[in-house]
């Protein structure tokens, strides 16, 4: 046999230097990932309003799962569906414990979720119980949990999963202020420092166990998200929650590295109004290229009848529907409203509060008020204030001073202008605040929890009391108040140290629920109006 020429090796080793590379070189690859945050146990469709002021249909579940449905027939092997927390709140999750909600994401099509702080308001063990009625993985990266905890094993640091030739890490995030505004227990601990552990499980996921993309599920709120973006360039893309903020079409936050790296932030708003749609194209472990086009869920949308007949099999259980009093007015249960001034919903809850058990003032955090909707005028049902009052929170009569009552109202104001659960609704007096003075500041242990007041504040600049005869007399600061509040408020939630070890303490067992719908359906017919109670004066 006749010796190979030289020329012949020279050219077979010029042809695999040249196309070696490019045969090695991934194709680029397409990924979509839908994601919705928020849903608050909103399974139904809801009235809204669009930019030019017309009412329209939005939301539902059966709608939701029909998108996700028809999104993974479209591009079979290319989706990857996401949610990204706070889904128990509202009746389901008053009456079913979770189960009919995770059930119905579970149904939906979600791959993987985080959990948002809502999934803690009945504590850890019912959570647990309620984790199993899902079929994804759930991400939670900065939860502690002591040896032995319920939730020690369903909830993983991160999981990686595979669409067609791309492998994606995903890990997840959660507010570290849980213990703050919900009730885990004192077992479970949420680390602080997100940067840090979001820039360790990234760099292992694409270090050890070679993905190619990186997504992070944060509960974390968008300001929380920009700050993570700037500080973890290994983040490929950030799906949000938590501050229910929605990106419009081509509006996603683009973070670019000095590197030559690239974060994605979307957000999609709450309540399933809308769906988050970010298309992907992926190259080598970059993302090239992408697009993000929410989609609007309204009445042009087939609904799922899986889903219809999941809902109405969990509605046949719910206890039946019942008119309490009508309205002579719309009520506005809005977030923005109930968590920064004074609200007539929160005026009707508070009122029946100090009415029920004759207290001299009634104390309600925003927070604790939900349904994120307007209630037109007309008729008042067991189903709003089912919605209204979920968290099943009793009341509990205390006894304060005037000087803890002023520190109990310096809390409420202590994040204003900006919203905040624990800003406080009242019956019983009104106060003046002043945002451009000092906001009280709290002491915060190791693990979270407050411990004390740090600085008093000095916003709060006029509290009156109401009197029997419907007059108004100055805060005596000696003088000693009976005061309803929630048991969520009276445990210390939302901040409220000062409420945390009052001794004098009387537990009514009696729901919010229950005496709200006792009072409506005494006055069967209420027509509430802003009366001044609470005034920014600045």
């Amino acid at each position: 046999m006749k010796p190979v020429p030289f020329r012949v090796y020279l050219f077979v080793v010029l042809f695999m230097v040249q196309v070696g590379p490019a045969t090695a070189r991934a194709e680029p690859q397409k990924l979509v990932i839908l994601t919705t945050a928020d849903l608050h146990g909103q399974t139904a469709p809801f009235p809204t309003t669009t930019g030019n002021n017309t009412v329209v249909e939005a939301g539902g579940l059966a709608r939701l799962a029909s998108v996700i449905a028809s999104t993974k027939e479209r591009y079979p092997g290319k989706v990857l569906v996401v949610s990204t927390g706070d889904t128990l709140t509202g009746p389901f999750f008053l009456h079913f414990n979770g189960e009919a909600l995770f059930r119905a994401l579970s149904l939906a099509g979600v791959d993987v979720a985080t959990l948002g702080n809502h999934e803690f308001d009945r504590g850890a063990a019912l959570l647990a119980a309620a984790l199993n009625h899902i079929s994804f993985p759930l991400v939670v990266s900065n939860i502690e949990i002591k040896k032995g905890e319920l939730l020690k094993t369903p909830i993983h640091e991160s999981v990686v999963l595979e669409r067609g030739n791309l492998k994606i890490g995903v890990f997840g995030l959660l507010t570290p202020d849980v213990q703050l505004i919900s009730q885990p227990g004192k077992d479970i601990y949420f680390n602080p420092n997100l940067a840090n552990i979001a820039r360790r499980i990234t760099q292992r996921l694409k270090a050890e166990q070679g993905v190619d993309i990186v997504i992070a599920l944060t509960h974390i709120g968008l300001a929380a998200d920009k700050k993570l973006a700037g500080n973890v360039k290994e983040i490929d893309v950030i799906c949000g929650g938590h501050s229910h903020d929605l990106m419009q079409a081509g509006k996603e936050i683009i973070m670019r590295h000095p590197d030559g790296n690239k974060t994605i932030i979307v957000h999609t708003g709450a309540r399933g109004e809308h769906l988050g749609r970010l298309y992907l194209t992926i190259e080598n472990g970059r993302v090239i290229n992408h697009q993000w086009a929410p989609l609007r869920i309204d009445a042009s949308i087939f609904e799922h009848p899986g889903m219809v007949g999941l809902i109405r099999s969990y509605q046949k259980k719910s206890p039946p529907r019942h008119v309490l009093a009508t309205a002579s007015t719309a009520l506005d249960c809005r977030s923005v409203t109930l968590q920064t001034r004074e609200a007539l919903v929160g005026n009707i809850i508070t009122d029946s509060m100090r009415r029920h058990f004759t207290t001299d003032i009634a104390l309600h955090n925003g927070g604790g008020i939900r349904g994120e909707r307007i209630i037109s005028a007309g008729q008042i049902t067991t189903e709003d204030i089912n919605t209204l009052l979920p968290f099943e929170n009793s009341v509990v009569i205390l006894k304060l001073s005037g000087a803890v009552l002023k520190q109990a109202l310096e809390r409420g104001v202590a994040l204003l202008p900006h919203k905040a659960g624990g800003f406080l609704q009242v019956s019983g007096l009104r106060y003046s605040v002043n945002t451009t003075r000092k906001a009280q500041k709290l002491r915060m242990d190791s693990n979270g929890y407050p411990t004390g007041i740090a600085r008093s504040g000095n916003r709060i600049v006029r509290v009156e009391v109401r009197q029997k005869d419907g007059s108004f007399q100055p805060l005596n600061l000696q003088k000693i108040y009976t005061v309803a509040v929630n048991s969520f408020l009276a445990a210390g939630g939302d901040g409220y140290i000062m409420l945390q070890n009052v001794p004098e303490r009387t537990p009514t067992y009696v729901t919010l629920s229950s005496a709200l719908m006792v009072w409506l359906k005494e006055f069967s017919e209420i027509k509430p109006e802003l009366e001044g109670r609470i005034r920014i004066v600045n």
